[in-house]
């Protein structure tokens, strides 16, 4: 119980320092850990060994509750090709420059492995934090991180069976690990949903429920042989769906917190000071992951049809390594075939690309680095332009709006800061000019002095106010808005605010009235 004790004392240091600070607290908990390692302050290893694998398993299990199949919807397709090319283009591209620098081909294979997938619990955490878990771009996320979760743990599961002695062993891990997965599909499907959804108010039953799920796959990998993380990843994708994942995330959140405080304090005390050569390989594989990885799945993805702002945010998401890296760094490092230092690589570079995921893949990051896109269009004259209508955004309203005005020959041009949704319109012969709507030139160009009219889609009140400030005091702007609030501050900047929720509202409650009186009439 003392190593426990002085574990979360640690663990409160390291938040008190954090929030005090205000800098990143998952750093913050790998060098209190790497502290008490030095300090001579922690248990034998064999202990840390076993609570990182345990805090290992409950954020892997957490993460499988995310991986529901169904939630990446149409996006399956693109998912799996940007997944494939992600996971085998950045395996090989590792692994040859490991090679290249002095690796034997036995390490470079641990490394190529660590470094191909990318982490569900940082991109998922992100992608929720900022309510884009269900845009086009996050489900093809998602359908990546499955994806390349089965990945690694098919690879995994045969370095566990090739450590073993003889065949029949071997054999058997393989078989475990089908049974796990038959259960994992099996219970998902029409067991566990039904059962949580029996005991959704009986919150102590409904946990006991789902750590008897979580300890029952374990304890059938550990006597078939197969690494208890992947019995932990495939336990929560059995609980994964509707409306199971969402009662069982409410109940294990504090278990999860909890776990990864432990986890990365555990992390901290197991790695070796590194010397230089394994800082600098370090710092060279994070370059390659960081820079490579947006640019690869930005190119495919956009190739495919994904806007180029999703493609790219989509990118820079997935530009880090996984939590399964760590598993492929301690499954080397048990068997012997990588040393304590290529494991403290492949922790350094995981936690690094982890921290900077949040910051590389803001909207500022993002608006940023699109600016460096080529443009899809040629650059035309604003003045040349006149008696036009300018539309700013072209989603869904805008290319509607853009519809409209075409049927009764009003000249349209749209103003939209992603190049393939430019290119989209150039190619239906529609004028439109590739820019922030924020920007004075980009309004220049699309010739908001000369226009008839503007129309601002985007619900940003920047835009708004930008274009207040380029175009003639007596032509007519309307203003989309989101908000109540939103729609307030545009009336009172001149413009006439059209609510999407009262719009919406409206033609609702048109199409319940027909519906209603049509049926009471064949009624």
């Amino acid at each position: 119980m003392l190593e426990i004790a002085v574990i979360l004392s640690a663990a409160a240091v390291a938040y008190g320092l954090g929030r005090a600070v205000g800098i990143p607290v998952v750093p913050l908990l790998i060098v209190a850990g790497l502290a008490l390692s030095m300090g001579q302050m922690m248990p034998d290893r064999e202990f840390v060994v076993g609570i990182l694998e345990v805090g290992l398993a409950f954020l892997v299990f957490a993460a499988g509750l995310d991986m529901a199949p169904g939630r990446v919807g149409k996006q399956t397709d693109l998912a799996l090709k940007v997944g494939l090319i992600q996971f085998f283009a950045l395996a090989s591209l590792a692994g040859w420059l490991t090679l290249r620098t002095g690796y034997s081909l036995e390490q470079a294979l641990y490394i190529a492995l660590a470094i191909s997938a990318s982490s569900t619990l940082v991109v998922v955490r992100v992608l929720k934090k900022r309510q884009e878990l269900f845009e086009s771009f996050g489900r093809m996320i998602l359908g990546v991180l499955l994806l390349q979760d089965l990945l690694v743990i098919g690879a995994i599961v045969v370095l566990r069976a090739m450590s073993e002695e003889n065949t029949a062993e071997m054999l058997q891990v393989f078989e475990v690990t089908v049974v796990l997965v038959v259960a994992a599909l099996v219970l998902g499907r029409y067991v566990l949903p039904k059962v949580v959804n029996r005991y959704r108010e009986e919150e102590e039953t409904l946990l006991l429920i789902v750590l008897a799920v979580l300890f029952s796959f374990m304890g059938l990998a550990y006597l078939g042989g197969v690494p208890a993380v992947v019995a932990a990843f495939l336990a929560g994708l059995s609980l994964s769906s509707f409306p199971a994942r969402s009662l069982v995330r409410g109940l294990i959140t504090s278990l999860t917190d909890f776990f990864m405080v432990v986890f990365f304090i555990a992390l901290g005390a197991l790695i070796t000071v590194p010397s230089t050569r394994v800082l600098l390989d370090a710092l060279f594989l994070i370059v390659v992951v960081v820079v490579i990885t947006p640019l690869l799945v930005a190119y495919v993805a956009e190739k495919a049809g994904m806007t180029s702002r999703g493609a790219l945010e989509a990118g820079l998401l997935l530009a880090q390594t996984s939590e399964f890296s760590l598993i492929v760094g301690l499954a080397g490092l048990e068997t012997g075939q990588i040393s304590e230092e290529l494991f403290a690589l492949i922790v350094i570079v995981t936690v690094v690309t982890m921290i900077v995921t949040p910051m590389l893949s803001s909207r500022q990051s993002v608006g940023w680095l699109m600016r460096f896109h080529p443009n899809p269009g040629p650059k035309l004259s604003g003045p040349g332009r006149g008696e036009h209508v300018v539309v700013i955004g072209g989603g869904t309203a805008g290319a509607l709006l853009y519809e409209k005005f075409r049927a009764v020959n009003v000249p349209v041009v749209v103003v939209d800061n992603d190049p393939m949704v430019v290119s989209q319109f150039l190619d239906r012969q529609c004028d439109a000019v590739w820019g922030d709507g924020e920007q004075s030139h980009t309004l220049t160009e699309a010739g908001v002095r000369q226009a008839r009219a503007v129309i601002v889609t985007t619900g940003k009140l920047a835009h708004l106010r930008a274009v207040k400030e380029q175009m003639q005091e007596e032509t007519p702007v309307w203003f989309h808005a989101f908000e109540v609030a939103d729609a307030e501050t545009a009336r009172d900047l001149g413009a006439r605010a059209v609510n999407y929720s009262e719009a919406a509202t409206d033609r609702f409650m048109e199409w319940f009235t027909e519906t209603l009186g049509h049926g009471m009439t064949e009624a």
